[in-house]
């Protein structure tokens, strides 16, 4: 059975579509964040104080995780439809 072989370049330029892919999947969860904290929709108008001071205190690592994971799948889907 014969293997494949591929051009030279075609492991460079799958890389580089691979990167364009991550670099515009990133873009577009960078602008649809701007967006979204341009509008009023995003803030909260909560009270400094109290129970609502510490429960957004505990949730921050948890939601830095979430916008984490959600930036790698936009940059997965990126990689992966270049």
């Amino acid at each position: 059975m014969r293997e494949r072989v591929q051009p030279a370049g075609a492991t460079s330029r799958l890389l580089l579509f691979a990167a364009v892919g991550v670099a515009a999947g990133l873009g577009v969860f960078g602008a649809e964040t701007v967006l979204v904290m341009r509008s009023s929709h995003a803030l909260l108008q909560v009270d400094g104080s109290g129970v609502a001071s510490a429960a957004l205190t505990a949730a921050r690592p948890a939601i830095e995780k979430l916008l984490l994971r959600i930036a790698v799948a936009y940059a997965a889907m990126g990689a992966s439809s270049a």
